[in-house]
């Protein structure tokens, strides 16, 4: 797989905030999202053999692991190859494969300690035509579908998503870094929205750092 980082952190973000996990950042994406805060990630890395990943997340003794981007789905065949070695390891708990919404996620659920977290890009995105709207039908209870907020057009859009659609999974309402944080709290008490509102955590820790 090619890969940018792999780094031991806390999770900053989605249903697994809080804890210890070791992240695999793979390299390549197929958006361009204008607030992205990984565009480091956007170019080739380090090509490593799935069998070297599975010696490195045993070195570090992951119980949770999160494979971000970039965008992960891009390298299905190797993805595949790799789940299928860890969900044979007994002390490792779940697997976090976050991905943009653009790409099929159906080969990746038949994993058992596989969750999703799939975004929906809202408008500040610049990327809401690559939206793949029949990957929220395939969305589990153990899933996540996230949104991420900068201003009132993203928050108008993302609740007409929910208006229009059953989402089985937990939705989450995460802010851009710097959106304003109280605006977009108190609409979703007006509104009555059944959502989870989470800041980027590892934001107000490390700030911008790499490796975080």
């Amino acid at each position: 797989m090619n890969i940018v980082e792999i780094f031991e952190s806390i999770q900053g973000e989605g249903p697994d905030t809080g804890k210890r996990t070791l992240f695999i950042r793979t390299a390549r994406c197929n958006l361009r999202c204008i607030w992205c805060d990984t565009k480091y990630s956007w170019n080739n890395g380090v090509t490593y053999h799935v069998d070297e990943l599975v010696k490195i997340i045993e070195k570090y003794k992951a119980s949770d692991i999160s494979i971000t981007g970039g965008e992960p789905l891009l390298q299905k065949s190797e993805l595949v190859k790799l789940l299928k070695l860890i969900d044979k390891k007994k002390d490792i708990k779940t697997v976090l494969i976050e991905t943009n919404g653009a790409i099929d996620i159906r080969p990746y659920l038949v994993f058992r300690k596989i969750k999703i977290s799939m975004d929906v890009k809202c408008p500040s995105s610049g990327m809401t035509e690559f939206n793949l709207y029949d990957n929220i039908n395939l969305i589990r209870k153990q899933d996540v579908v996230k949104f991420v907020i900068k201003d009132g057009v993203d928050y108008n859009f993302a609740k007409k998503i929910l208006d229009e659609r059953m989402i089985k999974g937990e939705v989450i309402f995460q802010p851009v870094y710097g959106a304003d944080l109280r605006t977009i709290a108190e609409n979703i008490i007006k509104d009555k929205l059944n959502v989870r509102f989470m800041v980027q955590m590892h934001k107000y820790i490390w700030g911008d750092e790499k490796g975080h």
